[in-house]
């Protein structure tokens, strides 16, 4: 919902509007054990505060966005309809078979996608993508 393209939150408000970083993204990591939220952007040392409170803000703002859920949706029906690449296909095959037993079909995985509610967004925004359980990395520049 956030983090889906140039038409999407972060890449509008974080790099097009404040010009706070050329690139920014956002995306998860599931285990079977465990799983990661990931926000990535590239920024100067004096904005990254601002830039990652903007990105903060802008989760919790849209986490009730109904319209950009229904975006999302369509977003991703399109990635499902465009993998062709074996590999890709293996690799989702694969992910699938770790997380839950065997591989789903497209349709399958659509459906499940369909089902999240704007009512499942926002629970999932309040339990989990709050700033006090992130972890910041920074990478700088080695000094001269």
């Amino acid at each position: 919902m956030i983090s889906g393209g140039m038409s999407f939150p972060f890449f509008e408000e974080i790099r097009e509007k404040r010009g706070y970083c050329y690139s920014v993204s956002a995306y998860l990591v599931e285990y079977t054990d465990l799983g990661y939220f990931v926000v990535t952007m590239e920024t100067s040392p004096a904005t990254y505060k601002d830039a990652l409170a903007l990105a903060f803000d802008i989760m919790h703002r849209e986490k009730r966005n109904a319209e950009l859920l229904e975006r999302a949706k369509g977003s991703i029906r399109g990635g499902f309809k465009r993998i062709s690449d074996t590999g890709q296909r293996l690799d989702r095959a694969a992910k699938d078979i770790m997380l839950w037993g065997a591989p789903r079909t497209p349709a399958e995985m659509i459906a499940a996608f369909d089902a999240v509610t704007i009512q499942d967004i926002e629970v999932a925004v309040d339990r989990y993508l709050r700033p006090e359980q992130f972890y910041t990395g920074i990478v700088l520049p080695k000094k001269s």
